[in-house]
């Protein structure tokens, strides 16, 4: 068992992953094999960022050890699945590695010899039973998710912001990061989630209580029948071989003891208090029959978040499958919502017309450096519109506005009563260039 690291020993651990991050010609990511939501999410997360515009050109591989190399179909919605590489692809000797929720080498499947060939191995993972095969070794068996540690480190490096999905257990995780770091994060989106695992009364804490024994005495027998109970509330439309699959992958996934410590310290969670505090654009996704959550907890969600949507998807299944008739429902609302993100970071601009006088680019630095949600600000600055409007067009406080102005005058350099006009001015100058160039 890993014990539970000091701040001290994380802060060092993800600044030596930082150092080897920045500096390597090469990177090569990988997640442990029949990846779950948390694995691939997390190493696409990372895939994502290291291609953001303003870091410098590197290599970037992503890649799991499965032979077929197949992303599970109920992951294939996550965006960022074209930077995937097959097994085959991957460099013999990679000069970074980087493993996500893989709690040993033999987790990685084909890509274990890989990693013991690596020059530099960094180890992200949240597993008490990790066995630190790394030469950086990033663990921290106190967070709720591997993605925890891939967004504080994403966010000790400085990177872009992002939109971020929370599903199921993920969802008060995110509701808690949002809040905690409302400058990376763009929108949030929860799916099948919940503000508090344990409800008001006697018989849910007896029903958590023999959830939690059916893991204990029968998490790691090879037949599938104590893990079932489990499948059929995530799943109960599932075909019996996909139930069978998910049954072997809770096995592989994970020991008796942490899926024991994750069930109990599930318990603890209650962001019911946070909901009100949450100042950004919000998709709810909930499955009506949804066995695993009740719909009731997605109707909060989107009742106490301001300005949340809720999205009612006619299924029973908490995990959607691929012939589900929600399936394209989940996917197209997911879609449609992250569009402005989308139109605003095919907007950051490389370089305007203007030059210092030392020659440099000020605009195209400046501008550069803008997350996708302050661009959409500026945007919006320089059509005229106030910080009121602005706030109702973005479904975000004023507060908040004003907080990502400061921001982006800071980060251009600006200052004095003109600085937002002097703002909007760069953004036209540079749209223009854009538009001739």
């Amino acid at each position: 068992m890993t014990a539970a690291p000091s701040q001290a020993d994380l802060a060092t651990q993800q600044a030596a992953a930082l150092a080897l991050l920045d500096t390597a010609d090469e990177v090569c990511l990988a997640c442990h094999v029949r990846p779950d939501a948390d694995a691939l999410g997390s190493m696409l997360a990372v895939a994502h960022a290291l291609r953001a515009p303003g870091r410098r050109r590197q290599r970037v591989v992503a890649s799991f050890g499965d032979e077929p190399f197949e992303v599970p179909e109920i992951l294939r919605f996550l965006p960022g699945l074209s930077l995937l590489s097959p097994p085959d692809a991957y460099p013999h000797r990679p000069e970074v590695m980087v493993t996500f929720d893989a709690g040993s080498i033999d987790r990685l499947g084909l890509l274990a010899g890989h990693a013991s060939r690596a020059d530099q191995l960094i180890v992200i993972d949240h597993h008490a039973s990790n066995t630190r095969f790394g030469t950086v070794n990033l663990i921290d068996p106190g967070a709720a998710a591997t993605a925890m540690l891939v967004l504080d480190l994403i966010d000790a490096a400085g990177l872009e912001s992002f939109a971020l999905l929370g599903m199921s257990q993920g969802g008060p995780v995110a509701i808690a990061y949002a809040l905690r770091h409302p400058e990376r994060v763009t929108r949030l989106i929860l799916h099948g989630s919940y503000t508090a695992s344990l409800g008001p009364t006697a018989e849910s804490a007896e029903m958590e209580d023999a959830f939690t024994r059916m893991i204990e005495v029968g998490w790691a027998r090879p037949a599938g029948r104590f893990r079932r109970v489990f499948t059929d509330m995530l799943m109960p439309g599932a075909t019996p071989e996909q139930m069978t699959w998910v049954d072997d992958l809770m096995r592989m996934s994970t020991s008796t003891a942490n899926a024991v410590a994750f069930r109990r310290q599930r318990r603890d969670v209650d962001v019911g208090e946070l909901l009100p505090l949450v100042d950004l654009p919000t998709l709810v996704l909930h499955a009506r029959g949804d066995q695993a959550n009740d719909f009731a907890e997605g109707r909060r969600l989107a009742a106490e978040i301001p300005g949340a949507r809720l999205v009612t998807l006619e299924s029973d299944n908490h995990v959607l499958l691929a012939d589900d008739p929600a399936w394209p429902v989940f996917l197209s609302e997911i879609d449609e919502f992250l569009e402005p993100d989308r139109r605003a970071a095919g907007n950051v601009l490389l370089r305007t017309n203007s030059r210092d006088m030392n020659g440099s680019e000020p605009g195209s630095r400046g501008l550069e450096g803008l997350t996708a949600r302050e661009l959409e600000v500026l945007r919006l600055v320089a059509v005229g519109q106030d910080n009121k409007d602005i706030a109702a067009t973005l479904t975000l406080s004023i507060r908040t506005v004003e907080r990502h102005l400061q921001t982006v005058y800071r980060k251009l350099g600006l200052a004095g009563s003109a600085q937002r006009t002097a703002a909007a001015a760069m953004l036209l100058a540079a749209d223009g260039y854009a538009s001739t160039a």
